[in-house]
């Protein structure tokens, strides 16, 4: 097998064995892995932020963000209101209650992805730096 193509699979099946266990995780906490995408991006940014950005920021299409930001604000999790500059534009942002549940609950993924993770500190390091690498080359 081609050295490009062996590295693909292997990356493509690292990726979903990953995912499906960050999946899991996210569900064992009462959210989708999308929901919790919107709450730690938020809390992370500690402003608001429209719905393209947001959708940029977690790697997700604008229609998925949206239909996530609409459960997410049926929960009370989340609320948007009008951008003052420009009316076209919604920005989204946690409510007190969104806060409270993803200052909870991210701690607790931390550990996870902590005991998810096989590499020692440098082998993380590395494959980082690499990955970052293979992503820039297009």
């Amino acid at each position: 097998m081609n050295d490009s193509v062996k590295l693909f699979v292997v990356f493509a099946k690292a990726y979903n064995s990953y995912t499906k266990r960050l999946k899991s995780n996210a569900k064992s906490l009462g959210l989708s892995i999308s929901e919790f995408a919107v709450l730690q991006h938020l809390h992370s940014k500690q402003i608001s932020v429209n719905v393209q950005e947001l959708s940029d920021k977690i790697l997700l299409s604008n229609s998925t963000t949206t239909y996530t930001v609409d459960k997410l604000i049926k929960r009370g999790l989340i609320d948007k209101k009008e951008n003052s500059f420009d009316k076209r534009f919604v920005e989204i942002y946690l409510t007190k209650s969104g806060k409270k549940v993803i200052e909870e609950i991210f701690p607790m993924h931390v550990k996870f992805l902590e005991k998810l993770n096989p590499l020692t500190d440098n082998e993380t390091e590395e494959l980082i730096k690499l990955l970052k690498k293979v992503g820039k080359n297009n």
